[in-house]
C-alpha cells in the first residue's frame, strides 16, 4: 500500500473567491488568515467582534499534488481525512 501524506502547503480561498491566501495543514483558517495578515488576532481587545465576518464566509483549501502511475491503475484507491472539520 502507498501512502501519500498531505500535510504542509496548501491554499486557501473563501467560496466567493475574495480572499486567498497561503495555509498550512494541519491548521484552521482563522490561523491561516492571521498568519497571511488578512486577520488580526481574534483574542486581542475587541477584535473578536471585527473577525465574525471569518465565521459567516464558506472556505476552501486546495493542493496540487503528484501520484504514480502504479497508484493510478489501482483498482481502489481510498482518501483518508482524519480530523477535519
Amino acid at each position: 500500500m502507498e501512502t501519500l501524506m498531505l500535510n504542509g502547503s496548501w491554499k486557501l480561498e473563501s467560496s466567493d473567491g475574495e480572499i486567498r491566501c497561503e495555509a498550512s495543514v494541519p491548521g484552521c483558517d482563522y490561523t491561516d488568515l492571521i498568519s497571511s495578515g488578512l486577520l488580526k488576532e481574534p483574542y486581542e481587545n475587541t477584535n473578536e467582534k471585527d473577525s465574525l465576518w471569518v465565521y459567516e464566509k464558506d472556505w476552501r483549501y486546495s493542493r496540487t499534488f503528484s501520484v504514480s502511475a502504479e497508484l493510478l491503475s489501482a483498482k481502489r484507491i481510498e482518501l483518508v481525512c482524519e480530523m477535519l472539520d
